[in-house]
């Protein structure tokens, strides 16, 4: 805090802030919001398993996840943790609000350490309170779980620039790049930009003396080891097919302007339109930022490096895949702290409780307002809600469970696109669920039930019997169980 000169003394009001601010009292306030969105996953309004968390859960049944989807390590951690507490969505999901919690604990460093401890505490409020750490609270994730580890490579490596700088940063910043790939290969995209940022740094002549950026690098191997042993085992295969889908991604970029307005759009829900509008405005002034000598503070390099970039390749790729909006994931930090700090530096705290405030009610609009305008009997689209995307999936467990008892003995088995939340509705009551055409399935015969796609179905299968699901947005899938000898 900052207080007026002369005998004045800070009111109650401004101690209570400043006790606020402390480490302690921060801690306590995110282990309450973190508490709170655990408990949020048991209520009754907390949202079915959708298929991408399904595939999450069928990937750590392997020893191996496949590559470029997902690294290895969350369908470990998922494993694991639903061999201790279940296959219920609360447990699949408890990963979630965790890994979001670390990410605000890590904010508040990042803005105590490049500026002060009130600007470490407005970016832990305006990170807690933003709609897309809500969403990846409730949904687990690759990306959404990246969201730790990158924070903690973005608070270590601002703070190898700063003046109580420790041997521990460096390790840090190993640690997040490290276990990050783990999670997601998306995290490599940190890699060039801390490069370009410390070469950027009136330290550069002097690090290559130094034993930090040694220490991050091996420290990041250590991490990684695992992984890097079983590509160098299997020709680099999970790596060719990164770089196969970025190759993919580059060719197709041109197709993704026409979708340039619903990526905006999903940004807006995603980021709050306050703070949308505030990222808006220091695009627009950065090259007068530029002109004015705001590069020559590292605080200012690191924060634009790590945020303008990352969204506009986030906008650029987010046409090419569906559930596309999480890229925008590794830009929330740093663009959390750029706008705080640059509010908060100029006193226009107004603003950033503004932030706050509108995403709140954004927040609640969508969770909440399906529901309420349907009881005021107003008509929702199909498909709009948070909820959305698992709905209708359940009614799979009863048929296939039925399934399960008219042909006691054989061998049950699931193929085709969505086959994960059909084997984790299966998984659900009880039953084993072969998947064909997975790491998991490792004989190549099968005898018994087979549930496939109709339409493969209905070119001469045994069919005896269909499953048809519709999905909220009016789209249906079609299943049909055929018998098969080998």
């Amino acid at each position: 805090m900052h207080y007026s000169s002369g005998d004045a003394r800070p009111s109650v009001i401004d101690r209570a802030f400043h006790l606020l601010c402390t480490p302690g009292a921060v801690a306590l306030t995110v282990l309450a919001i973190t508490g709170a969105r655990l408990w949020l996953l048991t209520a009754d309004a907390a949202p079915p398993v959708t298929p991408g968390e399904a595939e999450v859960w069928l990937m750590g049944l392997d020893p191996r996840p496949a590559w470029p989807d997902s690294g290895p390590l969350l369908p470990w951690l998922v494993r694991l943790v639903s061999t201790w507490c279940g296959t219920e969505a609360e447990c699949l999901r408890l990963l979630a609000p965790v890994a979001q919690g670390m990410a605000t604990w890590c904010l508040y460093h990042i803005g105590a350490a490049l500026f002060d401890r009130r600007t470490g505490f407005w970016c832990m409020v305006v990170h807690a309170t933003l709609p897309i750490v809500f969403w990846d609270s409730l949904f687990i994730g690759p990306v959404a779980v990246l969201a730790s580890p990158w924070a903690l490579a973005l608070l270590a490596l601002g703070r190898t620039m700063t003046v109580d700088q420790r041997l521990t940063d460096w390790v840090g910043l190993g640690v997040g790049i490290g276990v990050g790939v783990l999670i997601h290969p998306l995290m490599l995209l940190f890699v060039p930009l801390a490069l370009v940022f410390l070469l950027l740094s009136g330290t550069v002549t002097r690090l290559p003396w130094r034993p930090g950026p040694y220490v991050a690098v091996l420290t990041a191997l250590a991490c990684a080891w695992p992984d890097i042993m079983w590509n160098a085992a299997h020709d680099w295969q999970g790596y060719r097919a990164s770089l196969v889908a970025l190759d993919d991604a580059m060719t197709r970029l041109p197709e993704t302007l026409d979708s340039l307005a619903m990526d905006l759009g999903a940004l807006l829900l995603l980021l709050g339109p306050v703070m949308v509008a505030m990222v808006a405005l220091l695009t627009v002034r950065l090259p007068l930022e530029i002109m004015r000598g705001a590069l020559r503070d590292f605080r200012a390099r690191l924060l634009m490096l790590f945020s303008v970039p990352v969204l506009l390749a986030a906008l650029a790729f987010g046409g090419l895949a569906e559930g596309s909006a999480t890229l925008f994931g590794p830009a929330v930090p740093a663009t959390v702290v750029l706008v705080t700090a640059w509010l908060v530096v100029r006193d226009r705290v107004g603003w950033v409780r503004l932030i706050a405030i509108t995403n709140i009610l954004l927040i609640g609009l969508v969770w909440r307002g399906p529901e309420v305008a349907t009881r005021a009997g107003w008509v929702v689209p199909a498909g709009f809600g948070t909820m959305a995307e698992g709905v209708g999936w359940a009614s799979a467990g009863p048929w296939l469970e039925g399934l399960a008892e008219a042909y006691e003995g054989q061998g049950l088995g699931v193929a085709g696109d969505d086959a994960a939340i059909l084997a984790y509705q299966a998984a659900r009551r009880g039953l084993e669920m072969r998947v064909i055409g997975t790491g998991l399935d490792t004989v190549d015969a099968f005898n018994g039930i087979l549930v496939m796609p109709a339409a493969l179905a209905d070119a001469g299968g045994d069919i005896r019997g269909r499953l048809t699901i519709t999905l909220p947005d009016g789209r249906r899938r079609e299943w049909a169980a055929v018998r098969v000898e080998e």
